[in-house]
């Protein structure tokens, strides 16, 4: 496969800073930016005519200019909900030259598809004063992460390819360190990989044994530690601390996976600012309807400024 590239962004106007990959589909190629989600197998934009629609800044997709546009029937294999066709995506080459994959299945609505068996991301960290700053995305071949201070961990095969797997052991704050599980065992495959969303989900029980430490680590003789609703009910408080600061003082978190692959976090990885209540909170949230057997979500705050390469 030849290489190819495609810039990402952190959307700010979400507030939370999702990562938006640009690409194009359609010929001539239509500019759209979506979101880099790992942890989702559909790939859609919102398609002309499109009466009810999410608000957003390009122009929708009108499949009508498109001359490869093909409209799937309700039955085919790859159909889901909504308007199913194939396309071409097209992405930007390492040679700076686009690059076109064709018959790619996607939808106005909704689409699984994938392109390659490796890529990579190197994303940057969510900062809201430089908003234009770009990560980038790459696949196929040159995409592979070698050299000095590389780490390894298995991807954990769960029966969904199009999704990525990985199993943590548990954190260490500072030289303490809090098991994934209080009873010492540990699910193959516990911790979902995933660019689209950007905190870290826990289940409870780890996150009941990890929080305690990371308010040690922040000084709370002149910092105090408050919590916030998050706005999903499903999930649990935000730690967060009222300050102006966007860099404190710890926590130093080292994320520990299968395989003996160690991942040290830096406070601009554990802690991010949380505008609608202009905070600075701890990227690591808890489930609260999840248990010790449920999958956690390994959010792209905690990937960022790391060059994650996936060879599957």
């Amino acid at each position: 496969m030849q290489p190819s590239q495609s810039e990402v962004k952190r959307d700010m106007d979400d507030g939370e800073g999702a990562q938006l990959m640009k690409l194009s589909i359609g010929t001539p190629p239509h500019d759209i930016y979506a979101v880099a989600d790992t942890g989702n197998t559909l790939l859609w934009t919102q398609c002309e005519p499109c009466p009810g629609w999410y608000k957003q800044k390009n122009p929708k997709f009108d499949l009508k200019k498109s001359s490869t546009y093909r409209l799937l029937p309700c039955d085919a294999p790859e159909s889901t909900a909504g308007v199913v066709a194939r396309e071409t995506v097209t992405l930007t080459s390492t040679s700076g030259k686009p690059i076109s994959f064709k018959n790619i299945v996607f939808g106005c609505g909704h689409n699984n598809t994938a392109m390659g068996r490796k890529f990579s991301h190197c994303f940057v960290p969510y900062d809201p004063g430089h908003p234009n700053v770009a990560s980038m995305m790459n696949f196929g071949n040159g995409s592979e992460v070698s050299g000095e201070g590389v780490v390894s961990t298995p991807l954990i095969n769960k029966g969904d390819n199009n999704l990525y797997y990985a199993t943590a052991e548990g954190i260490s704050v500072g030289d303490k360190f809090v098991p994934f599980n209080s009873s010492g065992s540990v699910s193959k495959g516990n911790m979902l990989l995933v660019s689209g969303t950007q905190v870290t989900t826990i289940p409870q029980d780890f996150y009941d044994g990890l929080i305690p430490q990371v308010k040690k680590a922040v000084d709370p003789t002149w910092l105090k530690p408050i919590e916030v609703n998050d706005t999903n009910p499903r999930d649990g408080a935000l730690l967060c601390y009222n300050t102006t600061m966007d860099q404190l003082k710890g926590p130093s978190l080292t994320v520990h996976f299968d395989g003996g692959a160690k991942v040290q976090l830096s406070p601009a990885q554990a802690l991010y600012r949380y505008h609608q209540h202009k905070l600075l909170c701890f990227s690591v949230l808890n489930a609260t309807e999840a248990t010790n057997d449920s999958v956690s979500i390994y959010g792209s705050y905690a990937q960022s400024n790391f060059l994650i390469g996936f060879d599957l």
